[in-house]
């Protein structure tokens, strides 16, 4: 086959081969950007773990947020939005012997006393890591019936202690939260 020069190649064999080459190079940009969002590249907050050994468990949390030093012997720790509007805290106890429902119950009626008005919005059964846990949504009112503090809820007993974990926003509506929240409490794991 004899080879040939540029000059005598016509202009519309040169744009079918440079168009044959731009839709390979588009194709792999799509099928790259695609993996990518697959992978979870998308735009997600990022997020840190905090890790307790002493009770042996971690949670996610949104980067940027403040984590306090864990306080009351390592029990309890509270992490804070930088504007403080949202929190997460993570208490671990002594279980007592009690059953989970016997520490709802106790929670529930321990927070029904205070001065603000307490809504139980729901209860729901829940598994982490297949351990039985409950989660609870709850709003404290104000006198004028407007919400103050709205509350997700997550209790689990686990190798004799029993965990509080806690998402409260000041803010009346949790659904534009719901994406974190839901992070934070499908991230809390048991370790060691």
């Amino acid at each position: 086959m004899p080879v040939r020069r540029l000059e005598q190649v016509k202009p519309d064999i040169i744009f079918s081969a440079m168009d044959r080459y731009f839709c390979r190079l588009i194709a792999a940009i799509f099928t790259a950007t695609i993996l990518c969002f697959l992978a979870g590249c998308q735009n997600q907050p990022a997020w840190s773990t905090y890790l307790n050994k002493r009770f042996g468990y971690s949670i996610d949390y949104p980067r940027g947020w403040a984590v306090s030093e864990p306080f009351q012997n390592q029990q309890m720790v509270i992490i804070k939005s930088p504007d403080e509007r949202d929190t997460v805290s993570v208490l671990a106890n002594d279980s007592k012997g009690w059953a989970l429902d016997q520490h709802v119950n106790n929670y529930v009626y321990l927070t029904q006393q205070g001065s603000f008005s307490y809504k139980l919005v729901s209860d729901e059964n829940v598994k982490i890591q297949d351990i039985p846990a409950r989660e609870l949504e709850v709003v404290f009112q104000s006198q004028k019936d407007s919400p103050i503090l709205t509350v997700r809820e997550l209790y689990v007993i686990n190798r004799g202690y029993f965990y509080l974990v806690r998402f409260s926003t000041r803010l009346a509506d949790l659904s534009s939260l719901s994406a974190v929240y839901q992070h934070i409490f499908s991230s809390f794991k048991f370790t060691g």
